[in-house]
């Protein structure tokens, strides 16, 4: 099972800090942000990107615009849908302190 591509280097973020997100096509019809803990071990660079495969979405991951209060390396999965028009999924290797 293929997961999220990102960026190589987590963005770094402030714990419990709000984050905007904002889309060039609009504001869509539906999207959510998911924190999703990172595995201990971050895949290996590929062409400029980190492929994470199979990446494990807990039970009940934090999700919103809220930086979690616990610190640790993040992959934050964002999913917007626009009626009509389609879906796009990006994904942000993150590290919060």
């Amino acid at each position: 099972m293929a997961g999220p591509l990102t960026n190589l280097e987590p963005v770094p973020l402030k714990q419990g800090e709000a984050i905007a997100v904002s889309f060039e096509a609009g504001f869509p019809d539906e999207w959510t942000l998911t924190w999703v803990p990172a595995p201990a071990q971050a895949p290996a660079p590929e062409e400029g990107v980190r492929a994470w495969v199979a990446i494990e979405i807990p039970g009940n991951p934090p999700t919103g615009t809220t930086i979690p209060s616990t610190p640790g390396r993040y992959v934050m999965i964002i999913f917007a849908r626009w009626d009509g028009e389609g879906d796009i999924a990006y994904g942000i290797y993150a590290e919060v302190s």
